[in-house]
């Protein structure tokens, strides 16, 4: 539930996962600046999700971004 609602209420801004001092981190798109740094390093991800979070990962809807938070952040 509280997942579903972070998911609608941060979609009105457009969003992309990425990466900030090696943390994961929800950016806002159009301002290129941090929405959330998640305690979470860059180093307990394989070498794969560390390079597709350096290339940033596009959120384009609520299911997209609740993948995201499962995937990285449970």
């Amino acid at each position: 539930m509280i997942k579903k609602r972070f998911a609608s209420v941060l979609l009105a801004l457009a969003l992309y996962f990425g990466l900030w001092n090696g943390h994961i981190t929800l950016w806002d798109t159009d301002t290129k600046a941090p929405v959330t740094v998640f305690p979470f390093s860059q180093q307990l991800y394989p070498e794969a999700d560390q390079h597709a979070l350096q290339n940033g990962i596009p959120i384009e809807n609520g299911q997209d971004l609740i993948r995201l938070i499962e995937d990285y952040l449970s």
